[in-house]
């Protein structure tokens, strides 16, 4: 969860220098925590905290940042009040960052990089409440940054490999490691919850019997059933239930079987095989590019057409309103593509002729 808050109405009193009165700094609290399972307390802590610096050193808050439940060690996970932050830090919005610690700020080298260009450039103050004054501005500060920033790493990359090293342990005894709740099961993992134990049973039944998911969502719906998050049912998502391991009594790591769990299961293995027989049979697949293991494509043209500006699939067919169309393969490629080869297709009507949607295009095709 990411948060931001403006400046409070009253701040701290301007700060006087050799007898002059002077603005404080616009300082911003960057406040995260990466696992947050105490509803928002754990921010709060930090924030307090952080207040209470920001008063002894006469800076003004002019906004607080929140990064709640949110890794920093993670490179594939976006931080969007850190990213936001950084922005007022460019635009000169804020003088000054206050953080609980240095760790919360940044836990990968590549990011500290591009924070001390920042503050290089813009002249930015940092302080933290357990590390004290951060000085990006001196060689010795960033060096003495980076040593914070390399055990912080450090620090990271080894709970990692204790975790993985934990949850292959469980998955190899069978035992439950937590997680969301499995609909069929309660909280934690191992007993069963009759009634919907017999509806995933009825269903499972009915699939491999021939029935669609579709219907079979629809029933679940009809009788009252909802997700463990209180959604509706969906075919996927009830494909995806069905082909879950853990109802079989099965324990798997990283999608792999391990072995026999600690839990009841709710469907026989015999059962089991069948949905994933049923699952697995091409018929039920939609067309699909053979790169994706789908069966042979039906429609003419279908990775035939590729963009000359940089080789990707240009268009796919889709049937709408009842008729047939060729056009982009959705709306990122299409903006790629403009930007690429200034190609204006977007769709045509095609019945059965791709030359159709070609015509109508600025940017070059190519036909392999």
């Amino acid at each position: 969860m990411a948060l931001f808050r403006g400046p409070p109405e009253n701040g701290p009193p301007k700060v006087k220098l050799g007898g002059m009165e002077a603005p404080p700094l616009r300082a911003a609290l960057y406040l995260r925590i990466s696992d947050d399972r105490q509803d928002g307390a754990g921010v709060a802590r930090q924030e307090k905290e952080c207040r209470q610096l920001a008063d002894r050193l006469g800076w003004r808050i002019a906004a607080v940042y929140t990064d709640d439940d949110c890794s920093a060690y993670n490179e594939r996970k976006t931080r969007p009040q850190y990213d936001r932050m950084l922005d007022s830090i460019k635009s000169g919005a804020i003088q000054a960052v206050i953080a609980w610690n240095s760790d919360r700020l940044w836990r990968q080298p590549r990011q500290l990089e591009d924070y001390i260009d920042s503050c290089e450039e813009c002249g930015i103050q940092n302080q933290a409440v357990n590390t004290g004054r951060i000085d990006l501005s001196t060689p010795s500060g960033q060096m003495h940054a980076r040593m914070l920033c390399t055990l912080a790493h450090f620090e990271s990359h080894n709970k990692a490999a204790r975790t993985r090293s934990w949850s292959r342990d469980k998955a190899d005894k069978g035992e439950y490691a937590g997680g969301p709740r499995l609909f069929g099961y309660e909280c934690h993992g191992m007993v069963i919850r009759p009634d919907e134990a017999d509806e995933i049973r009825r269903v499972a039944k009915a699939a491999v019997n021939g029935q669609s998911m579709r219907s079979l969502a629809r029933e679940l719906n009809d009788r009252g059933f909802r997700t463990p998050r209180g959604n509706l049912w969906r075919p996927e998502g009830l494909t995806r239930l069905l082909s879950n391991p853990r109802l079989a009594g099965l324990r798997t790591y990283h999608d792999t079987v391990r072995g026999p769990a600690k839990w009841e299961p709710i469907l026989d293995l015999q059962t089991h095989e069948a949905l994933k027989t049923v699952f697995a049979d091409p018929a039920r697949q939609k067309s699909a590019p053979k790169a994706r293991g789908g069966p042979d494509p039906k429609v003419l043209g279908t990775r035939l057409y590729v963009c000359g500006g940089c080789g990707e699939p240009r268009m796919k067919h889709r049937v709408r309103n009842g008729r047939g169309i060729y056009e982009w393969a959705g709306a990122g490629r299409r903006k790629r593509h403009r930007r690429a080869t200034h190609c204006a297709i977007s769709a045509t009507s095609a019945p059965a002729d791709p030359a159709t949607a070609i015509a109508i295009s600025d940017g070059p095709v190519i036909i392999r």
